[in-house]
């Protein structure tokens, strides 16, 4: 990922599978540096304050079409994902390039992904979380 040009590392190659995990937590991360988000998703409460349920749904909704896209058939098409942060849609404050190179292995089909691609371990999820607190803030 890269980030004002800085370069996140996971240490092996991403399936279509952990790279919508990781622009998922990428974008958790940037809800949380600008503020938009209180806590992280995973921390937030059943019922979360009036004020902050039209932003969790419209989370919500971002995250259902990035899962829609990256499922589809034309998921191989996917080169990058662009992150907008600003108070609309129109306007935007920041914008962050996320590049999308998926790994190919030889028995990887358009169906399901090869053999040594997987879903990010626990471990792979807080190592990125790291990398993302260091360059964002």
């Amino acid at each position: 990922m890269s980030c004002a040009n800085h370069r996140l590392h996971t240490g092996r190659c991403l399936c279509i599978h952990s790279s919508l995990q990781f622009i998922d937590l990428a974008i958790q991360s940037l809800l949380l540096n600008h503020g938009l988000l209180p806590c992280p998703l995973s921390l937030m409460p059943e019922s979360p304050p009036p004020g902050l349920v039209k932003t969790l749904n419209g989370i919500e909704k971002v995250r259902n079409v990035l899962r829609s896209i990256f499922r589809s058939k034309y998921r191989r098409s996917i080169r990058e994902v662009v992150i907008c942060v600003g108070p609309n849609p129109h306007r935007v404050n920041h914008a962050y390039k996320v590049p999308i190179s998926i790994c190919d292995a030889d028995d990887s089909h358009d169906e399901n992904c090869g053999s040594p691609c997987s879903e990010l371990s626990d471990v792979e999820k807080r190592r990125i979380n790291r990398q993302l607190f260091l360059v964002l803030f």
